[in-house]
């Protein structure tokens, strides 16, 4: 066997003498781009100290150890909070506001790591990294209460792992369950492309970590607050795909009387008859409509991931799930899946869609691994045009608004104006990518058993 690592089951990445000397030197270059681009986004875009707010609030009495007033849909996220603890205890400080800062912006250098440790694997150009240097990203970099980024670096921990070795994966995902509950999505990924790529044991391993991770979750859920809708988290879970989806795609807000604290009184409302009646729901009704809903929806999904949907959707031409590299498979699949539930997930798709990024960002680097740097670079740059577009267009309309939370825009009339250059942009694409699809001199992007 040699300096050889067994590739079978397990998946490993063949290493030899040479290759991994090539592999330490490429991972290392990487890594040092990585990490640059993730300091610059801090420092540019690093948010103020501000007081949590919404769920928040039961993060941050999660990390200061008080559990007394947690409400069971958020009780079982964990693993976040924890850390922010872990952290603040290292620093021999509180939690507050400035660990949990601190803790965004290391989720923020481990995304961008794990990025480049995995282009460089896979002997993609550290170009890439810059896919990914879009608002959505800094959004929840700034949002820091919250555990989105801390999610999606793990997220790419976990995917480390599994190019590495499948079942040294299968821990992760003990860990993203602990973090958000849409680990659900993963775990039916991993098992359907198991089955799919005939790795029965793993796909029975999966099943029960995802099992595990549920159980887990249910044990900090059931000891929770009820939530004001008298209702378990997955009925919860249920009911929220008609809400979002009126509000999303259709632009209705609907009203509950369980949510009538939270909301505006409803133009319109009535009883629901006995059988309709779950938990403490007993009346429903709408509150208002606006066409700026689904726009922001349409902007975020054209504009989130710049011009990698163009080169993903494009044509596909790579294969099925069936005989795709595992994490590939997982990334496209789990992704996809993701970027489905975007409108149906809550009332902020900006935040959800980032969960798609392992699609465009593993599944998209896939695509172009025949492509030059000179083919690649003029795409990033018209991709970064067109994910920034949208911030350029509300800082006109709005300086002060550097100093808010989110980046993005928020006006119906910004909307409408940040939508014409992502549409223009994804048309002078299209040209582009076919081009680029007819060579394969000088490659971006080589596969693990590829050569130099």
């Amino acid at each position: 066997m040699g300096n050889n690592l067994l590739r079978g089951r397990a998946e490993l990445i063949v290493v030899d003498g040479p290759l991994a000397g090539i592999h330490i030197h490429r991972i290392a270059i990487h890594l040092l781009c990585g990490v640059a681009l993730a300091a610059v986004l801090i420092l540019a875009f690093r948010a103020p100290l501000y007081e949590p707010y919404q769920e928040g609030t039961e993060y941050a009495a999660m990390a200061k150890g008080d559990g007394s007033h947690l409400h069971s849909y958020y009780a079982g996220r964990v693993l976040h909070p924890l850390a922010v603890r872990a952290l603040a205890q290292i620093l021999h400080r509180t939690p507050d506001a400035a660990v949990f800062r601190m803790m965004s912006e290391i989720s923020l250098i481990v995304v961008f790591a794990a990025l480049s440790v995995y282009y460089a694997i896979e002997g993609c150009s550290w170009v890439l990294l810059f896919f990914a240097a879009t608002p959505i990203l800094i959004d929840q970099y700034r949002n820091y209460y919250w555990a989105d980024l801390f999610y999606l670096a793990v997220w790419l921990v976990f995917l480390l792992l599994l190019r590495w070795n499948i079942w040294l994966s299968l821990p992760m995902v003990l860990a993203l369950y602990l973090t958000r509950e849409s680990t659900i999505m993963l775990v039916a990924s991993l098992f359907i492309v198991a089955v799919l790529q005939g790795k029965r044991l793993f796909a029975a391993g999966s099943l029960v970590t995802g099992l595990g991770g549920a159980s887990l979750v249910s044990l900090r859920v059931s000891a929770a607050l009820p939530n004001a809708h008298g209702i378990s988290v997955w009925m919860l879970d249920l009911l929220k795909i008609p809400f979002n989806f009126a509000l999303n795609i259709l632009g209705i807000s609907l009203w509950t009387n369980t949510i009538a604290t939270t909301n505006l009184p409803p133009v319109r409302s009535f009883k629901l008859p006995n059988f309709l009646q779950v938990g403490n729901i007993v009346q429903v009704g709408y509150i208002d409509w606006s066409w700026a809903r689904p726009a922001a929806l349409a902007l975020f999904v054209i504009a989130a991931f710049g011009a990698l949907p163009a080169i993903v959707f494009r044509r596909r031409g790579i294969g099925s799930m069936g005989n795709e590299r595992t994490d590939v498979a997982v990334s496209r699949l789990f992704g996809g899946l993701m970027l489905l539930l975007t409108p149906l997930a809550g009332t902020t798709p900006a935040r959800y869609i980032l969960y798609a990024a392992p699609l465009f960002w593993i599944a998209g680097a896939e695509r172009m691994k025949s492509w030059s740097w000179r083919q690649i670079l003029p795409l990033a740059g018209l991709s970064l045009a067109i994910a920034w577009f949208p911030v350029f267009v509300r800082l006109v309309g709005d300086r002060g608004y550097i100093f808010s939370i989110s980046l993005l825009p928020t006006t119906p009339a910004e909307l409408l104006v940040s939508l014409a250059l992502p549409l223009l942009g994804w048309h002078a694409l299209s040209g582009r990518i076919d081009a680029n699809s007819q060579t394969s001199n000088d490659a971006v992007c080589r596969t693990s058993n590829g050569g130099h």
